[in-house]
């Protein structure tokens, strides 16, 4: 029984711990945000149009950027580009004006799977930095990493199951090597008392050893499934069979975990069948799960050579079980099967000289586990916290700062236990016999409460997985990306028509130097993949220079798209010209044009939305090309709200008023009809920016004097290449391109707000 003294000061110290470390917010594992654009706390004269950041290792598809305003309301257009060779995150923004803004970015490791949250703001306008509170006065350099997550049920759970795991890992493995070894340390009298204890103390451990590998076996899954929820914002993410398996089979830290659960499910079923040689298969079970372990840590994200990371994160578990486990081997297996004394007049030698003996054989290996964990303990602090200042400003550090001050207690424990009351107790036993020793009750204090607080060291190791270690950025220079091969996810794409052709450029990032491209060829008339032998060639000029042509070198990729990277040294214009070379089919040449670096176009293609929707008509012209020789040509006029009119080169006629629908075939009369009920035909109704992507300026154009921008972008939902020619000075849209499989469309606009544009109901009867 504990006494209220006792229950006080272990309150006290509790509460202690816990003030240390729960003011920092909680980030799953190790992806943090490295450098952002806008820079944390950040006051712009003009809006952005996007916001990228950095991660401090590769991310995963999964990961996103959400922008909100001061009004909580989303800013962002949603679909956020990843480049996980670099990285980096990027989402364009709608127009906004001043004010404060948020980024919340969530980050899934592709080194650990682990899913990051955290949040920081900039502002637009505002006065000055002293004008804004909570932003620092001016001068003073936000801090590197930007942290800030919040709790949430898997966090939460996915903790608590990790610390179930690493305490019923840890004393499977410690006791099996307290019970393997001891026979081997002792000699003599020690090794005689042992084989009296051993079991007695076996048979008490049994019990404790079948709920250690349930625990282990269950709590596996459960940090799974909560790896799930994280990745996917939501439990029933994680009860999806298909996304579980795209989380643990895409990422080494996946393939790890489900290791981890067979390894844990085996060693259950090895603990409930095997009698013999259980102990042996229990250890080597789980050493190899504490690799596991080790492999799915922090470690992996270490700027040091993985293999040496992840040894010596394997060598801390190893020795922490050894110590641990022994400890709570003796408290909960050894300390009872000494039995108990009988008569008070007795001496207390009969049941303790046993235990004195088979402890002091075990000290030699339990002090070299001690000096292992410490040794490897501030090795991997070292690599994993940038410097003494993020022991209290960072949450790693404040969570690290309580494991040491958890472990000093257990060694202060050690070695009251090992040099000062166990030595008197056994100067004391071999005197001649008077009442019990008080050294005896010291002791028996000591070994219980010793594993006691190696629950709450393992608690706290636990909680260390769930925090960002602030040293595993350091080896980002987020200043140099792009340095590396290039391998980016496209930043734009452009679709043209040549011949029987139909080829689409991805290029990226859109920036002055190196930039990677591919270029997808396929038949114009329905899309199918372009068959045997081709050739391709690629050339780049900066347009109005007389430096000659950089001739790109192209190869062919499994998945039958042509890649290669150049450099595009200079700003301005570029001309790519690629060329195509089959066999008994003439040459066909395509002719991209694209300025270094792109401008996008996200704010540009919202005013254009806002403005085509302010029309109350316009006339368009097209021509529309299947790329198998069939053209048809036809003029639309528009009128709002709700009246459209169609007269195609064949000489087919359509009104669309409303609901109402009137045909009239070449020849024939006219057939009414009705459309969807309740879903009349709108007019305006332009949307610019639901599943568009990489919107970019490419050139530049005049039309009817006036300027016009030229922007590329693809549309996900219709699966379509557009090019737009928007007005720079009324931001209307006076031509668009379609570029599609079976689908060439050119309009063009005219006539916007004309009064000449009139739509009424034809007379139904005759032709």
């Amino acid at each position: 029984m504990l006494s209220k003294t006792s229950l006080h000061w272990w309150a006290v110290a509790l509460a202690a711990m816990l003030a240390l470390v729960l003011p920092a917010g909680l980030a799953l594992a190790h992806g943090v945000v490295v450098k952002a654009e806008p820079a944390p706390f950040a006051i712009l004269d003009k809006p952005p149009t996007t916001v990228t950041v950095w991660a401090n290792e590769p991310v995963s598809r999964l990961s996103n950027l959400r922008v909100l305003n001061a009004q909580g309301q989303r800013v962002d257009v949603r679909g956020t580009r990843v480049d996980p060779a670099n990285r980096r995150l990027q989402v364009d923004l709608l127009p906004t004006g001043e004010g404060r803004y948020t980024v919340l970015w969530t980050l899934n490791s592709l080194v650990d799977g682990h899913t990051t949250q955290g949040s920081y703001v900039f502002a637009v306008g505002g006065g000055g930095a002293t004008a804004l509170e909570g932003f620092p006065p001016p001068g003073k350099v936000a801090p590197p990493v930007l942290t800030g997550s919040v709790w949430n049920s898997a966090q939460v759970v996915q903790s608590l199951a990790l610390w179930v795991v690493l305490l019923a890992a840890l004393l499977l493995v410690g006791a099996c090597v307290f019970r393997l070894s001891v026979p081997h340390l002792l000699t003599g009298t020690a090794r005689t008392a042992w084989a009296g204890l051993a079991q007695r103390a076996g048979s008490r451990w049994a019990s404790a050893e079948r709920l250690l590998l349930v625990s282990l076996a269950a709590s596996t899954i459960v940090a799974a499934l909560a790896v799930g929820a994280g990745a996917g914002q939501s439990w029933a993410k994680a009860t999806s069979p298909p996304f579980m398996w795209e989380i643990l089979s895409s990422t080494p830290f996946g393939l790890a975990t489900m290791a981890k659960g067979a390894l844990a499910v085996l060693l259950l079923a090895a603990g409930l069948v095997l009698s013999r040689q259980r102990t042996g298969v229990i250890l080597t079970g789980g050493m190899a799960y504490l690799g596991l372990v080790a492999y799915t840590g922090h470690a992996a994200a270490v700027a040091q050579p993985l293999r040496i990371a992840v040894v010596l994160d394997w060598l801390h578990l190893v020795a922490a079980s050894i110590w641990l486990g022994g400890m709570a081997f003796v408290a909960v297996a050894l300390l009872p099967a000494r039995g108990r004394e009988k008569g008070k007049s007795r001496r207390v030698g009969t049941t303790w000289q046993p235990v004195i003996a088979v402890l002091s054989g075990f000290s030699p290996i339990a002090l070299a586990s001690v000096a292992v964990l410490v040794a490897t303990g501030a090795y991997n602090s070292v690599t994993r916290l940038s410097g003494p200042g993020d022991l209290l400003s960072a949450g790693f550090g404040r969570v690290l700062v309580a494991k040491a001050v958890l472990v000093a207690a257990m060694l202060a424990m050690s070695f009251a236990n090992a040099f000062l009351v166990r030595p008197r107790l056994k100067t004391a036993l071999e005197a001649p016999p008077r009442k019990p020793p008080p050294q005896a009750e010291r002791l028996r204090r000591l070994l219980r409460w010793e594993p006691l607080v190696g629950v709450a060291v393992i608690a706290a190791t636990a909680l260390l997985a769930a925090y960002p270690p602030p040293g595993l950025g350091r080896s980002l220079d987020a200043g140099t990306e792009g340095t590396e091969a290039v391998a980016e996810e496209p930043r734009f794409a452009i679709g043209q028509r040549s011949g029987d052709l139909m080829l689409v450029l991805r290029m990226g990032p859109g920036d002055v130097g190196r930039n990677g491209f591919e270029v997808e060829l396929s038949h114009a008339a329905d899309g199918s993949p372009v068959e045997g032998p081709v050739e391709v060639t690629a050339e780049a000029a900066l347009l109005d220079q007389e430096a000659a042509a950089l001739s790109i070198p192209i190869e062919r990729e499994p998945d039958g798209h042509y890649r290669g990277e150049g450099d595009f040294a200079f700003e301005g214009q570029w001309r790519l010209e690629v060329t195509v070379g089959r066999e008994g089919n003439p040459e066909v040449t395509s002719t991209f044009q694209f300025p270094l670096p792109v401008n996008n176009a996200t704010a540009l293609l919202a005013r254009a939305q806002q403005a085509m929707n302010g029309l109350s008509s316009l006339r368009m012209e097209d021509t529309l090309d299947n790329g198998a020789g069939l053209v048809i040509e036809s003029t639309t006029e528009f009128q709002a709200p709700g009246r459209m009119y169609l007269k195609t080169s064949e000489g087919r006629e359509i009104y669309i008023i409303g609901e109402d629908r009137y045909l009239k075939q070449p020849g024939g009369s006219w057939q009414v009809g009705r459309g969807p009920a309740g879903q009349p035909y709108k007019f305006p109704d332009f949307n610019f920016r639901e599943g568009y992507l990489q919107p970019v300026i490419v050139d530049a154009e005049r039309i009817g004097g006036q300027p016009h921008s030229i922007v590329a972008v693809y549309d996900s939902r219709a699966q379509l290449y557009y090019l737009k020619w928007i007005g720079a000075d009324d931001n209307l849209v006076r031509r668009w391109q379609h570029i599609g499989p079976g689908h060439f469309l050119d309009s063009r606009l005219s006539d916007f707000n004309s009064g000449s544009i009139s739509i009424s109901p034809p007379q139904a009867s005759g032709p």
